[in-house]
């Protein structure tokens, strides 16, 4: 976990991009360093994982990068590169393409769709200035664009606490997305990166499991480190991981929290006990005290006060500091497996209707959460005629209950509070559908689509008024 920042076209961009790490130092206690040029500075705080390489890295151009890169050696060994830094390795072959006369958007994109690793970057050429984050969003990014004024002006930090000396907007930068900004002009070039879905489904369940197993025991191999540690909370993902772990590296350990006789450490320590991993379990026991004076640090670390990112945090923010005293650097995490895996309840609803809904519920949800893109879809009536995007019309309610069917499209009903109430079982799309009429049937009057779950300070409103009550007014679905 290093930090990154960097400004183009403020006034003082060195000195507004040093405030900025100073914020991010938590994330990079090894060093501190920033590159700058006429126009432009990014900057680096690092933490030490892979290689001693010091950021930026200055060539023909310059980059700051937070992340991993798991096949880095293969990549060097591609190019007869000999290093022990990822850094350096995506560096050079940044460096090789630009020097072939490649631009830089198209360089960056040509390097990372051999990449296998998260980050998020920054490579700065001239007057050019090009983000860069992993497919999955893992790595963090925010930035701040300002493109129709007389200087263009563009920020970007790992954390949003490090904008707190700027006004404008900050925005979640999207996952698998190459954006270049042209700081004369405050020109964009765009280019997305893509996970390739399988080409064939596996129906065999032998098969199957044997496939899952074979990519979590790669995936749990080259996330490992000699200063790694596993976030144990005794649940069926965390102890799988620890199992797998095990199997490469025998001495791994286990961190655990909990108040004392508390549920969450007795099953943490029969897990262990099951796994014959007993003495690799180290507990850290909690007090009602210690908690309440904790949570201060989480919001600050989770930057929201939404209550179930703090209720999640609060553990993981106490093993992970169990894990830092006892020299641990890397921590992995059963986080996420319930989105992947179809663990949540909603997911019934969707096997009931067939395996084929399921699966393209979890498809949709990994690209939903792997994409925060948002695209609002502006909703206006002026009596019963539509103006603007969208459609209006009748829904027919399933004999189950759990979908929806809207012009020949399958609309499965998914409850996630005010958001929206249920998705296109193609496209992904989010709808709202109010009702139930009297006659059987719901009025389908409004959408949103991709919405960002990580901009928690941004909250969306809908109007729910049926339009028949609304004929001679307008309103729209908006973010505010």
């Amino acid at each position: 976990m290093c930090g990154i920042a960097g400004a183009a076209g403020t006034p003082d961009t060195n000195e507004e991009v040093k405030r900025m790490l100073a914020a991010l130092g938590h994330r990079g206690p090894d060093a501190c360093g920033t590159y700058q040029a006429k126009g432009l500075s990014i900057g680096n705080t690092l933490l030490k994982i892979t290689g001693d390489m010091l950021q930026p890295l200055v060539g023909k151009g310059a980059l700051v990068l937070n992340g991993e890169i798991f096949n880095f050696r293969e990549l060097a060994a591609e190019q007869g590169i000999k290093t022990d830094s990822d850094t350096e390795v995506i560096f050079a072959l940044i460096e090789t393409k630009i020097k072939k006369g490649e631009t830089p958007t198209n360089a960056i994109f040509s390097v990372l769709s051999r990449v296998n690793g998260d980050y998020a970057l920054a490579y700065a050429l001239d007057n050019e200035l090009v983000l860069a984050r992993d497919t999955v969003g893992v790595k963090p990014l925010f930035y701040s664009l300002e493109k129709e004024v007389e200087t263009p002006k563009i920020t970007f930090a790992s954390e949003k606490k490090a904008f707190s000396s700027q006004g404008n907007q900050i925005k979640s930068f999207p996952p698998g997305r190459i954006m270049s900004f042209d700081i004369r002009n405050g020109r964009l070039e765009e280019k997305s990166l893509t996970i390739e879905p399988p080409q064939e489904r596996i129906s065999k369940e032998h098969e199957a499991a044997s496939s899952l197993r074979a990519a979590l025991e790669k995936a749990v191999e080259i996330r490992l480190t000699k200063t790694s540690g596993i976030a144990f909370s005794g649940g069926i993902d965390s102890t799988f991981l620890a199992a797998l772990a095990k199997n490469i590296d025998p001495s791994i350990s286990l961190y655990a929290v909990g108040l004392p006789d508390s549920h969450d450490l007795a099953q943490a320590q029969r897990a262990a006990e099951v796994a014959g991993m007993r003495d690799s379990l180290k507990t850290h026991l909690l007090s009602p005290e210690e908690i309440e004076a904790a949570i201060p640090n989480v919001i600050y670390s989770t930057e929201s006060t939404d209550p179930m990112k703090i209720a999640i945090g609060l553990p993981l923010y106490f093993v992970a500091k169990t894990a830092k005293e006892d020299g641990k650097r890397v921590l992995l995490t059963g986080q996420g497996a319930d989105e992947l895996f179809g663990g949540y309840s909603r997911h019934n609803g969707f096997l009931d209707q067939g395996p084929e809904v399921l699966d393209r519920a979890i498809q949709y949800f990994k690209l939903y959460y792997g994409d925060y893109m948002k695209r609002i879809m502006y909703i206006e009536y002026k009596g019963n005629e539509l103006a603007g995007e969208g459609r209006i019309g009748l829904v027919e309610l399933s004999r189950s209950k759990r979908s929806y069917k809207y012009q020949g499209r399958e609309l499965l009903k998914v409850k996630d509070g005010y958001k929206y109430n249920c998705i296109d079982a193609e496209t992904g799309e989010h709808y709202w559908v109010s009702g139930p009429r009297k006659d059987g049937q719901d009025r389908l009057y409004g959408g949103i689509v991709n919405i960002d779950p990580d901009v928690m300070d941004e909250y969306w409103t809908v109007i729910r008024n049926k339009p028949e009550n609304k004929a001679k007014s307008s309103f729209r679905c908006f973010a505010k």
